[in-house]
């Protein structure tokens, strides 16, 4: 018979819940019961789980058919995030200093960003002097 200190804790560990966090003398959480794993005999430990699979050494020796190209059948894959807007050309320009606060005001009335507003009064002002876009042939002109 032990003594009094023994039989009370082990009186006090019967009563105690298990602790849910307590991963002492549990499982491996990754082991399986299909055999890999631990103790899983001859099968290693990679990724696929088929290292040992025999099929693997005849690959060399099937040739693989070619793959096809995608036909003009299928349809492009839908774009995630932000639609692409317009193609724009950078451009550094130095402004006044009453110009960049009467843009900045501009900014907070309309809500438009800087850049909207500038694209919108160089139209507008093209426009009043008549000045109508020569199109791409004359842009490629001038580059070569």
């Amino acid at each position: 018979m032990g003594s009094f200190l023994d039989e009370a804790k082990a009186a006090q560990d019967e009563k105690r819940e298990k602790d849910p966090a307590d991963m002492s003398g549990s499982k491996d959480p990754w082991a399986t019961n299909d055999g890999a794993g631990e103790g899983g005999g001859d099968v290693s430990d990679s990724a696929s789980g088929n290292a040992g699979d025999p099929a693997d050494e005849n690959e060399e020796t099937k040739p693989k058919p070619p793959r096809k190209k995608a036909g003009p059948t299928r349809t492009p894959a839908l774009r995630r995030g932000r639609p692409k807007g317009p193609e724009r050309r950078p451009l550094s320009t130095r402004i006044l200093p009453e110009l960049d606060r009467t843009l900045t005001k501009a900014v907070e009335v309309t809500g438009k960003n800087p850049q909207t507003l500038v694209e919108e009064a160089l139209a507008s002002y093209f426009r009043r002097l008549k000045i109508e876009d020569p199109g791409e042939s004359a842009e490629e002109a001038d580059v070569a």
